[in-house]
Order: C-alpha cells, then sequence, then structure tokens
C-alpha cells in the first residue's frame, strides 16, 4: 500500500498543494485542501488521545487506519488529475465547484480514486471514509447503521476543523 499511497500522493501533488477545501464554504482559498488535511489531522490525534482504552471502544481504532483515513477522507474533492474538482474563475478569482466532473460524492470519487490505485481498505476504513460527512453526507439514512469508532472521531475531527477552526 505504501508504494501506491506514494503514486497517489506524487501524482496528486499539484492539486494536493492549490485546491480549495471547498467551493463555497471553509477554506475557500489556494492550498486551503491541504490546510483542511492538516486540521482534521491535529484534531484527530488529539481527540483520539482523550480517550482512555478502558472507557471507550475506541481503543479498537488502530492509529495507522486513523492517519491513513484523515489524509486521504477528502480526496475526491481534489478531482482528478486531468479533471480537477475546483476551478478558479478568472474575473472574480473566486473558486467554483467544476461541472464538468462526474456525478459522484465526494466521498464516493475518494473510495473510486484509491480503488483506481490499488489502495485496499479495510471495511472499517471503507465506511469511515464514505460517511465523514455524516449528517451532511448524501447517503445520510445509512450513518446509523454504520456508526463505528473510526467512522465517529473522523467525522468529528472534520466536523470541528470545518466548522469551528476554519469558519
Amino acid at each position: 500500500m505504501t508504494e501506491n499511497m506514494l503514486e497517489l500522493i506524487t501524482d496528486y501533488a499539484e492539486l494536493i498543494t492549490t485546491q480549495p477545501a471547498s467551493a463555497d464554504h471553509h477554506l475557500n482559498h489556494k492550498g486551503g485542501w491541504l490546510q483542511h488535511t492538516f486540521n482534521v489531522f491535529n484534531v484527530a490525534q488529539r481527540l483520539s488521545f482523550m480517550v482512555r482504552p478502558d472507557e471507550s471502544e475506541m481503543h479498537k481504532i488502530h492509529m495507522e487506519s486513523l492517519l491513513f483515513c484523515v489524509l486521504v477522507h477528502d480526496i475526491g474533492k481534489l478531482g482528478y488529475t486531468y479533471n480537477p474538482g475546483y476551478i478558479e474563475n478568472d474575473e472574480t478569482g473566486e473558486w467554483e465547484y467544476n461541472k464538468n466532473l462526474d456525478h459522484m460524492s465526494h466521498e464516493q470519487r475518494t473510495l473510486f480514486i484509491l480503488h483506481k490505485y490499488g489502495i485496499r481498505l479495510s471495511p472499517d476504513e471503507y465506511v469511515a471514509i464514505l460517511y465523514h460527512a455524516g449528517l451532511y453526507s448524501h447517503t445520510v439514512n445509512q450513518i446509523n447503521r454504520a456508526e463505528t469508532p473510526l467512522l465517529l472521531l473522523l467525522h468529528t475531527a472534520d466536523n470541528l476543523s470545518a466548522k469551528i477552526l476554519e469558519a
């Protein structure tokens, strides 16, 4: 998996460093995606240290899975190397969602991209990435049945970052 992740990061390096985190919400500026990912990483790491194993199911989360999910959870927002997720409007300088992308949610696109690079996921990682947007997910009716410690931690870190730190 390490070699495949290195290939994905190399291929996506320009998008990772230039794309915004969103078009009309948090960190909608050049480099916002990377800044958001770092924020989610820091919040997730802090949250994971707050939970003591003898008090919660959180101890079942492997830190490697948590860090992996944090790093890739929004890769689908970047779009593809040949068709980015956001386009900067030359006239206004504002970022706009690329309407020429496929009709997948960014969560679905993330899973598609990881599959394309041969990056295998555990069922827990798959669920965490697919439903990390929580109530904002396109598949919200499935979330209650899918809640796992990894999903809850990723969702909480993502939400705190986007709605509090980056507001």
